[in-house]
């Protein structure tokens, strides 16, 4: 008997729109789901202890800088990865509840002790990470660039132009090397100067190697991470009100965008974003006079409509329409003097193609974002009010349209290169945009189960449609998770990427637990472990992450637990 006859559509369909409409995202922000120092507060809410506000932990929960000799501290966007956790919670909650051959009771509060904050102790303490692990409230070192030796903070700089800089191009080459090179230490420079670089250093130092972080002063990558962060945030503090509206503090702001360290603190990617903008039109940025600024005006937009698509909020989308786009001619590319300096320019235009059409990309992800009551509203005069599946769809299927057409174009430009003969930081943004894409175009088809037709046949084929996209579009982006995995370095990764594998893992540890009475079962844990095997990856440099690792790993022992006893074993 297929899974179809068996348990029906409407299980995929309420499990699926369980994922846009999980209680628990109103509850707590994204960044602070299932938090362990949140985990240990009652309800913070109804208390008014939680108010939006930076909650500040008990000695007890901080960890000293001596202590933290373990991973601790990033995100979604990098803003990112954790913040789904919760569909997944509630994707295993409705499953189970929906498990027509048995009663599973022990399971189902194990699943409700991960979603619910005020779960006993015991349970909390076997399914969270200790709080020393992720600390990151302890103070600085007051040297902590300064502890760094030079030829680490110049390799810091050039893995910024590497890895982090073809996603978010902030920086101006030809200006930043102007000062950079002419200066030694650290203390030669400006203090904006030296904040700029000490951004760009926090923003790389979560794709140093194991060798290069062995030459520096900590134990791990997320320590020295935290460390370096709140280095950057007091110098930004200090300085914010004296320089406020210069390209500095909206390049510094940008790059702390990208952490998230899934605690309690306030200051995060949305935080940080805020921040940016607010000197961007302080410094006029937004009326692009500049090629530079044109660039950094679009990193802006681009932060936004990303975080916002991966952090599932809708609401975080910024009004901010550009009366300009950016273009090849708006970065620096000089022409090459030399064969070697040939591959050099190929990887520089190939950075900037990697851009733009992740600007093109976010253009598509904004009509996504702005999907709603409204969007599905068809104009009466054309006389097709009454086919609610034409009304459902027809936004649904113009995005999805859109997507194609920016894939095909995407990779119609990135065939004019040799890929394989690329840098192994390229290939992974390459890679990383289509994994965004496809899961952009799952998350798309999903909000058709928002709305229900009182029509049951229509119900019917709008979710079996649905499902079968969603279906469709993790099974790509499980196949360009499998390529990162294995085809490009841990340290190359950008951290945009795993926010956009939550989706995909979450369909497929559903359709294992549908499927677990026949072998399709099988494909989808396959599917599922190569994702993992690409999270476990980044789980020591993206802290985000390593709750996303720790949580699907609970799923799937709870599912595994839930087939045995259905089957009597």
């Amino acid at each position: 008997m297929d899974w179809q006859s068996q348990y029906g559509d409407d299980v995929w369909a309420d499990m699926l729109l369980d994922l846009e409409e999980s209680d628990v995202h109103d509850r707590f922000d994204s960044w602070r789901f299932f938090s362990p120092s949140l985990a240990a507060l009652p309800d913070l809410e109804e208390s008014g202890a939680y108010d939006g506000l930076a909650w500040t932990p008990s000695p007890s929960q901080r960890s000293s800088a001596a202590e933290r000799n373990t991973d601790d501290g990033h995100d979604l966007l990098h803003a990112t990865a954790g913040a789904v956790n919760p569909e997944a919670i509630d994707v295993l909650l409705h499953s189970t509840a929906l498990d027509r051959q048995s009663s599973t009771p022990r399971l189902l509060d194990l699943a409700r002790s991960l979603r619910n904050p005020t779960s006993s102790e015991n349970e909390r303490s076997s399914l969270s990470v200790s709080n020393k692990n992720y600390g990151t409230t302890a103070r600085p070192h007051p040297e902590t660039f300064g502890r760094l030796s030079h030829s680490l903070r110049h390799r810091l700089v050039m893995v910024f132009f590497r890895v982090v800089h073809t996603l978010l191009p902030v920086i101006c080459k030809k200006v930043f090397f102007e000062w950079y090179n002419k200066k030694y230490d650290l203390d030669m420079y400006t203090e904006l100067q030296r904040l700029t670089l000490e951004g760009m250093m926090f923003a790389a130092f979560a794709h140093l190697n194991v060798r290069e972080l062995e030459a520096s002063p900590f134990y791990t990558i997320l320590e020295g991470q935290a460390e370096m962060f709140e280095q950057v945030r007091q110098s930004y503090v200090r300085l914010a009100s004296k320089h406020e509206g210069s390209i500095e503090l909206v390049q510094v702001t940008l790059l702390l965008t990208t952490w998230s360290p899934y605690d309690a603190s306030f200051e995060v990617n949305d935080y940080w974003l805020d921040e940016a903008l607010r000197h961007a039109y302080k410094a006029g940025i937004p009326n692009g006079e500049s090629p530079h600024h044109r660039i950094l005006w679009w990193c802006c937009i681009v932060r936004n409509r990303i975080s916002a698509l991966a952090l599932r909020r809708p609401y975080r989308l910024r009004d901010l329409q550009p009366d300009f786009a950016p273009s090849m001619e708006d970065f620096s590319t000089p022409e090459p003097t030399s064969s070697q300096a040939q591959d050099c320019h190929r990887d520089m235009l190939l950075a900037v193609e990697v851009f733009l059409s992740l600007c093109k990309l976010s253009v598509v992800i904004e009509d996504i974002l702005r999907l709603g009551p409204n969007t599905t509203r068809w104009d009466p005069w054309r006389g097709i009010e009454k086919d609610p599946v034409h009304r459902k769809l027809k936004p649904v299927m113009d995005i999805d349209l859109k997507l194609q057409e920016w894939c095909d174009s995407f990779d119609l430009i990135m065939s004019g290169y040799a890929l394989h003969t690329v840098s192994s930081q390229l290939r992974a943004s390459f890679l990383t945009l289509r994994i965004i894409a496809e899961s952009a175009k799952a998350g798309c088809y999903i909000r058709i189960l928002r709305e229900v037709n009182p029509d049951p046949l229509t119900n019917w084929y709008l979710g079996s449609l649905a499902i079968g996209k969603a279906k469709e579009a993790s099974l790509a982006v499980a196949s360009y998770g499998q390529r990162l995995a294995y085809t490009v370095k841990a340290t190359d990764i950008p951290p945009l990427a795993p926010a956009y594998l939550i989706l995909p893992m979450t369909v497929y540890a559903a359709e294992a637990y549908i499927h677990r009475h026949d072998q399709l079962a099988q494909f989808s844990w396959t599917r599922l472990q190569e994702l993992q095997t690409l999270l476990e990856k980044l789980e020591q440099r993206f802290p985000g992450v390593r709750h996303v690792v720790h949580l699907f790993r609970t799923i799937e022992q709870t599912i595994d637990s839930l087939g045995k006893l259905s089957s009597g074993l």
